[in-house]
C-alpha cells in the first residue's frame, strides 16, 4: 500500500512536472518566437545601419575630398600669402635689426663723442697750464742759462785778463768755475779771443804808459831819497809819491775802466 501511494504521489508529481515542462516549453517557444524576430529585426536594423554608414561614410568621404581639395588650395594660396609676407617680414626684420644696430653705434659713438670731448677739455687746460709751466720754466731756464754764460764769460774774461796780467800763468790748478763747455762755448770764445787780442793791444799801450809812469815815479823817489832831509820833509816826500800813485791809479781807471769793475 505504502508503496502505492508512493507510486502515485510520484507520478502526480511527473504529471505536474510534464504540466510545467509543457508550460515552460510554451513560454520558450513563445520567447524563442518572440527574440527571433527581434533578433530579425536587429539584423534588419544593422543591414539599414551598414548601408546607412556606407552612404554616410561615402558621403563624407567625397566631403572630406572635397574639403581637402578646398583646403589644399587655400593652403597653397595662404603659403603663397604667407612666403610673401614672410619675406617682406624678413626683409623688415632685417632693416630693424640694421636700424638697431645702427642706433647702438650711433649711442656709442655718441658716448665716445662725448668723450672725446671731455678729453679735449682737459686735454686742452693740461695743455694750457703745461704751456704756462713749460712758458715759466722756459724763461726761468732762459734766465738761469743766460746768468751762467754771463757768469762763465765773466769768469773767463777774468781769468784770460789775470792770465795776461800775471808773470807767471800756472797752467795746473784750474777752479772748476773757470771749465767751459768748448762743443757750446765756441762762439763765445772765438769771440772772447778776439776781444783779447783787442785787450791785448790796449794792454801793450797801458803797459807802455806805466813803463813811463813808473820810470817818472823812481826819478821821483831818487830825488827825494838824495841829501839829508828832516823828517818834516820826509812826511812831506812821503805824502807827495802817495799823491803820485794816486795820480798813477786814476790814469789807469781812465784808460781801462771796465777792466777795474771786473776785478773789483
Amino acid at each position: 500500500y505504502r508503496l502505492n501511494n508512493e507510486i502515485n504521489n510520484f507520478k502526480n508529481k511527473t504529471a505536474k512536472f510534464k504540466r510545467k515542462t509543457n508550460r515552460l516549453s510554451i513560454k520558450l517557444k513563445d520567447n524563442y518566437e518572440y527574440l527571433r524576430k527581434i533578433l530579425i529585426e536587429k539584423n534588419d536594423l544593422v543591414k539599414l545601419l551598414k548601408a546607412e554608414t556606407c552612404q554616410l561614410k561615402q558621403e563624407v568621404d567625397s566631403m572630406v575630398e572635397t574639403s581637402i581639395s578646398k583646403l589644399k588650395e587655400e593652403d597653397d594660396e595662404f603659403i603663397k600669402k604667407a612666403g610673401k609676407h614672410k619675406s617682406i617680414t624678413a626683409i623688415y626684420v632685417g632693416r630693424l635689426n640694421k636700424l638697431d644696430e645702427f642706433t647702438k653705434q650711433e649711442k656709442l659713438l655718441e658716448e665716445k663723442y662725448i668723450n672725446m670731448k671731455e678729453q679735449n677739455v682737459i686735454m686742452d687746460k693740461k695743455y694750457e697750464i703745461a704751456l704756462k709751466k713749460m712758458d715759466e720754466n722756459k724763461f726761468k731756464s732762459e734766465q738761469i742759462v743766460i746768468k751762467n754764460m754771463l757768469k762763465k764769460c765773466v769768469d773767463f774774461s777774468v781769468h784770460m785778463k789775470k792770465q795776461t796780467l800775471m808773470i807767471k800763468c800756472p797752467v795746473e790748478g784750474a777752479s772748476i768755475n773757470e771749465i767751459i763747455d768748448f762743443e757750446e762755448m765756441l762762439d763765445i770764445g772765438n769771440k772772447l779771443i778776439e776781444t783779447h787780442d783787442k785787450k791785448c793791444l790796449d794792454l801793450k799801450e797801458e803797459t807802455k804808459v806805466l813803463k813811463e809812469l813808473l820810470k817818472s815815479t823812481r826819478k821821483v823817489i831818487k830825488e827825494k831819497n838824495m841829501g839829508d832831509y828832516s823828517q818834516k820833509k820826509n812826511v812831506s816826500s812821503a805824502g807827495s809819491l802817495s799823491v803820485h800813485l794816486h795820480f798813477i791809479l786814476l790814469l789807469f781807471i781812465i784808460i781801462n775802466p771796465n777792466r777795474i769793475d771786473n776785478n773789483f
